[in-house]
């Protein structure tokens, strides 16, 4: 079964920026796309609406949403919604912020294609452990339905052919 690409959102106030992400990452080696660019923090929670990505490299200081701010709205409308903060600010509060948020990583300006890279394929590990639970939790789910259903069938049936024994089996069951 082939998975389906992992959609990224680009979000920084500075054109060049988002340009420079983009061109630095072969995003097939990662199994990821590139789903939109935006420049604002409401643009990207929009974008974050209507595409659902399921990662966001975001600046920290933008017009419109900041980057924590822009985190918490997004969280609330997808909690596993994985974070990379890019910012050209050492301060310990960002940093801080950022944690209390679950980010995934927090990257200095100028970005290093070693350390974005770094997180994207830890980012990419996650989100098919994450796959791969849900699959499974899916499955188990499908299995429990079929045999409720089976045990279903044989009590019925068990009731056509001998009431008294399906109705002690009834009693056994409460």
């Amino acid at each position: 079964m082939e998975r389906n690409r992992i959609k990224v959102l680009i979000a920084d106030d500075e054109e060049k920026v988002c340009t420079l992400i983009y061109k630095l990452v072969d995003w097939k080696d990662f199994d990821m796309e590139v789903v939109a660019t935006v420049y604002n923090g409401i643009d990207a929670l929009e974008r974050i609406r209507d595409l659902a990505p399921d990662v966001v490299i975001t600046d920290i200081r933008m017009p419109g949403y900041d980057g924590i701010e822009l985190i918490a709205k997004a969280k609330e409308i997808n909690d596993h919604l994985e974070f990379i903060i890019i910012s050209g600010y050492r301060h310990f509060e960002y940093a801080q912020s950022a944690i209390k948020y679950g980010v995934s990583d927090y990257l200095l300006k100028p970005i290093k294609k070693e350390e974005l890279t770094g997180t994207l394929e830890k980012i990419r590990l996650h989100c098919l452990n994450r796959a791969d639970q849900l699959s499974t939790q899916e499955q188990l789910r499908l299995r429990l339905q079929d045999d409720t259903s089976k045990q279903r069938e044989q009590l019925f049936l068990d009731f056509l052919l001998n009431p008294s024994k399906a109705v002690t089996t009834l009693g056994e069951l409460n």
